[in-house]
């Protein structure tokens, strides 16, 4: 038996982590563009209201604008949310890719030494590349209950009695 076997199926375990936490990156991000694209849907609902204003009863008229104004502020914090999540980031790779590097890490090493190495840096990098991830999935989380509020509260308010 190989006496890196160990060594070996730790760095394949903590290759995969690193795989997945780029993956959930990419799809956290996939969501918070979904979510910009159904904030579509606040605007024709708002549209819609718009045009109900004129059968508004006059005792909820300021309610009613105090509800327009309440949704323009969520849904302005809801695309200012998606472009957070959306926006680039910068997500670190295990080791450096430059020869001085790489040279120094692996060149003249035995297997077992390479083998650590690879393990220590993805496991460093695999906690530091989860902080980013977090990050996105608290935004896009935000923006995902802001968007059912702001159709909620839409929803609400066309149910205010008509004139």
């Amino acid at each position: 038996m190989n006496e890196n076997f160990g060594l070996k199926t730790s760095l394949h375990e903590v290759e995969t982590s690193f795989l997945r936490t780029l993956d959930g990156i990419s799809k956290t991000k996939a969501t918070a563009r979904s979510i910009l694209s159904s904030a579509s849907l606040i605007v024709a609902l708002l549209s819609g209201l718009q045009i109900m204003t004129i059968k508004i009863h006059q005792d909820y008229i300021v309610l009613y604008q105090a509800g327009i104004l309440v949704v323009f502020f969520l849904y302005f914090l809801l695309i200012v949310l998606c472009l957070l999540a959306l926006r680039p980031v910068k997500t670190l790779s295990p080791i450096e890719l430059k020869w001085e590097t790489l040279s120094e890490a692996f060149v003249g090493k035995n297997e077992r030494e390479v083998l650590e190495m690879q393990l220590s840096c993805y496991l460093n990098v695999i906690h530091k590349n989860a902080a980013i991830c977090d990050g996105i999935n608290r935004i896009t989380i935000w923006a995902g209950w802001l968007l059912g509020l702001i159709v909620g509260i839409l929803l609400l308010m066309s149910l205010l009695p008509k004139v």
